[in-house]
């Protein structure tokens, strides 16, 4: 099997899709405010084609598209450099079709002949591929999709629209259907090189300088086992960071301290390398770093990225570290390296408006902190640790370093998560509004990796999308999210077995999908339950 980069994935990609009949389209700005307001950013290749050509008021620059759009995401950002797969910014590719009732191009099959015929173009054994259905929604349109997942990991989505979503939640059939594929780019590079992290496989050259600047030494053998390990993570699902590190540093035999030692400035090091390239396309297209909208989203991940690189103790201005990035993406975006001298003076101001900001936020700080010890309290609010970095540009570890004795300040681990969705209108895919009113699942396999049998209480039955799904108080079924498709297997209530072919998760509670009929007087019940690795 070949192993690919970034831009040699992205080459033959293209190339294999032009043989098809596609005609390649340059990459849009990410500033997506450019031609519509709903969003600030591109978060997907289709965005750049909602609402005007989606719609069929605007015809669309070819048809069918091969593209390869960066896109940006925030709604995961402190899980990168953490799980080795996450990213602010990964290039989408795509090939996309806008379909008319006079003429239309090709719809289901041939999308999934494509796709499977380009894995198999690029040397990934198909063996090892699954295509798993599911429901897409974003930006205004929904219909059926396929994830297309490879040794745990969803390298591909395959987007059929069909429909409008209208604002009371229901859907109504668009004369346009359009087929909207989204491709990983990144992680297929992975896929292909066998690295431990997607960082590794597809920024390379700025991960190792930033290495020999910092001279950060990498135990390789603990690296591949934490990348294994914290693949499984998902922040948002954990809600503390700590605990699952300490079984990460079981795993490997390692007390935690040992285990922070190393794995915390390797996350670093991925973390600068990750967000300077979102920062430099952020930049160059048109993004001018403030305290709202955009703005608010590029100063957060700017000021993120000098946060971890003072974690380093790194002597080079954030300039310089962004001079690494520009030769190594200009590479392929020529573009960047135009906007250089606007990125640099940008890059530049807003370094030492952060530094006057922490220091004139000491004083903030103590007098808010003095205020909360007035009233009695000895913890911060996360309300007011949220309005502190939001009205004053005050980051969390200034407040925790100023707490002192007597004084908590605890930062969730998903804090520029949250800070980061308040700022930016919920875009993200969505697959269903299904409430459910049960306590939150406790999830066992952050407890223990290697559990396969559990026993458990069955706290009810519900049906979704037509199918019956049991829930427990508890589960070792890996539930489908972070592009990980979920655990199978099977459940055992009183004597009779049933095959558990999904699991998913919704508001903190998994839901088993059964395979047979089952009835309400299971409820109460006992039951126990064993994952499939087979």
């Amino acid at each position: 099997d070949k192993a690919y980069n970034l831009y040699e994935i992205q080459q033959v990609f293209r190339q294999f899709l032009e043989s098809e009949g596609h005609t390649h389209v340059h990459r849009y700005p990410v500033l997506a405010k450019r031609w519509r307001d709903d969003v600030f950013l591109v978060g997907a290749s289709i965005f750049c084609f909602q609402p005007w050509i989606t719609s069929g008021l605007v015809k669309p620059p070819a048809n069918p598209i091969e593209m390869a759009q960066p896109s940006i995401r925030l709604n995961d950002v402190d899980n990168v450099g953490r799980t080795g797969r996450h990213m602010t910014c990964f290039t989408m590719g795509t090939h996309t079709v806008i379909n008319k009732e006079d003429d239309f191009i090709y719809w289901e099959d041939e999308t999934i002949r494509l796709c499977h015929e380009f894995f198999a173009h690029i040397g990934i054994n198909t063996e090892e591929i699954t295509f798993i259905k599911s429901w897409w929604s974003g930006g205004g349109n929904e219909g059926p999709c396929y994830e297309v997942c490879c040794r745990g990991v969803e390298l591909a989505t395959l987007v059929f629209i069909q429909y409008e979503t209208l604002e009371n939640g229901d859907k109504k059939e668009i004369p346009i259907k359009v087929v909207d594929t989204g491709y990983g780019l990144e992680r297929i590079a992975w896929i292909s090189q066998g690295t431990p992290t997607a960082y590794d496989a597809c920024f390379a050259p700025v991960v190792d300088k930033l290495k020999e600047l910092t001279g950060v030494e990498i135990n390789e053998d603990i690296q591949g086992r934490n990348a294994q390990i914290a693949g499984m993570m998902d922040i948002e699902d954990i809600g503390d960071l700590i605990e699952l590190r300490q079984q990460v540093a079981e795993s490997l035999n390692l007390s935690l301290d040992e285990y922070l030692k190393a794995a915390e400035p390797m996350e670093a090091i991925y973390i600068i390398a990750d967000h300077t390239r979102c920062l430099a396309f952020m930049l160059a297209d048109g993004i001018i770093p403030s305290n709202v909208k955009e703005g608010y989203l590029a100063r957060l991940v700017l000021r993120r990225t000098i946060r971890f690189m003072k974690e380093l103790n790194m002597k080079e201005s954030l300039a310089d570290v962004m001079e690494i990035q520009l030769d190594f993406l200009s590479k392929f975006y020529p573009e960047i390296r135009d906007s250089e001298e606007h990125i640099m003076n940008i890059i530049t101001l807003e370094e030492e408006r952060y530094a006057a900001t922490v220091k004139k936020g000491k004083n903030i700080v103590r007098r808010s902190i003095k205020r909360l010890k007035k009233e009695g309290k000895t913890e911060m609010p996360l309300e007011m640790l949220i309005d502190l970095y939001d009205a004053h540009g005050i980051p969390p570890e200034t407040v925790v370093e100023m707490a002192g004795d007597g004084f908590t300040v605890n930062v969730p681990d998903n804090f520029f998560t949250q800070v980061a969705g308040a700022h930016e209108k919920d875009t993200s895919s969505k697959k269903s509004s299904f409430k459910l009113d049960f306590p939150e699942t406790d999830l066992l396999f952050y407890k223990d990796f290697y559990q396969q049998e559990f026993e458990a209480e069955v706290l009810g039955l519900v049906e979704k999308d037509g199918k019956q799904c049991l829930i427990f108080d508890k589960t070792t079924f890996y539930p489908e999210g972070g592009g990980q498709p979920s655990d199978i297997g099977e459940v055992s209530i009183n004597g009779n077995v049933f095959k558990i072919p999904h699991a998913d998760k919704i508001d903190n509670v998994v839901l088993h999908y059964v395979d047979g009929d089952i009835t309400d007087d299971v409820v109460g019940q006992k039951v126990a339950g064993k994952i499939d690795w087979t």
